[in-house]
């Protein structure tokens, strides 16, 4: 049995119980949702949404002319964090150069550096045909870095936009952190 407690009087939150008194959640009054008595604004669950972004393809140096198969793009964003979904396929591509970007995600990333996540990403139809790479975050911004495989030892570089061919297909997902 759940027993609604009802607004507390002095705080205006609505508190939930399990047995005679056990909270198991409760509605703050200021936002947010925390659960097991824990009454931290911090640890208070107090976003949620999900939607789509349309992802593009973006060179570092001059503004490439692209086609695409398909743009596919889904998020899920839970309080701090957010993953998405991703899917690419070029049909035509002219101009560009410098490194390979994915722009367009849903929400502004962390403003950090060290906290930078990382991911696969499955490549197809490159220039050298390589089959993979990763992805990066580009701080406070909404862009990611693709980082190219370099084989055995791992390079950190970005992709050259180079690589990027008419028919090339991408593929990933992705989780962040968000401000």
């Amino acid at each position: 049995d759940v027993v609604i407690y009802g607004a507390d009087s002095s705080s205006g939150n609505i508190r939930f119980y399990a047995g005679a008194s056990t909270e198991t959640a409760r509605i703050r009054a200021g936002g947010g949702i925390t659960f097991n008595g824990d009454t931290a604004a911090a640890n208070a669950l107090d976003d949620y949404e999900e939607g789509d972004w349309t992802p593009t393809v973006i060179a570092t140096g001059g503004s490439p002319s692209i086609g695409y198969a398909s743009q596919v793009g889904k998020y899920v964003k839970i309080g701090k964090m957010v993953t998405v979904w991703c899917r690419i396929t070029l049909n035509s591509i002219s101009g560009g150069s410098g490194d390979a970007k994915i722009e367009g995600l849903p929400v502004i990333t962390e403003n950090t550096e060290a906290m930078r996540g990382n991911s696969h990403v499955m490549l197809d139809q490159l220039s050298n045909n390589r089959r993979t790479a990763s992805i990066q975050a580009d701080p406070n911004g909404t862009t990611l870095t693709l980082i190219r495989d370099s084989g055995s030892t791992p390079s950190h570089a970005a992709l050259p936009f180079s690589d990027i061919t008419a028919s090339t297909d991408v593929r990933f997902q992705y989780s962040y952190r968000v401000p």
